[in-house]
């Protein structure tokens, strides 16, 4: 019952931040941004059914991108199981939602990518994000 679609479920807003930032190209650094969601490194742990609601930026979106032989809506989650489902919360992007099943209780990595709706710039998260409390 605990993970049937009709059990009871918890409902999380993750506010997604997208603060600038230097990258080293070419022997120079170019003006970027990069993607912080949660408390620093993710920190999504759920002990029960939980859907993550990913909430965009103002001027940004998700952005749908391959990784790992897979299309992603703008966050994936590793390793890849039936405990997760991901899916874009609404036609412009501006959210995603991810299901936690709860079956599984081990760290997951997650990759957020968005991207500028006036400027078309791809910011992405350090793919290290984790739940690492489970650890």
């Amino acid at each position: 019952m605990a993970n049937s679609d009709d059990a009871p479920r918890d409902t999380r807003r993750v506010d997604v931040r997208i603060y600038p930032k230097l990258e080293l190209r070419e022997g120079g650094t170019v003006a970027a941004h990069a993607v912080h969601f949660g408390l620093k490194h993710g920190n999504l742990s759920a002990d029960y059914p939980t859907d993550f609601i990913f909430i965009a930026p103002e001027g940004w979106r998700f952005y749908e991108f391959q990784l790992a032989g897979r299309t992603w809506p703008g966050v994936s989650v590793f390793p890849e199981d039936s405990d997760f489902e991901v899916a874009f919360g609404d036609d412009a992007r501006k959210t995603v939602v991810m299901t936690d099943h709860c079956g599984s209780y081990y760290p997951h990595f997650y990759q957020l990518v968005l991207e500028n709706i006036a400027t078309g710039e791809l910011a992405t998260t350090d793919p290290s994000a984790d739940n690492g409390d489970r650890d």
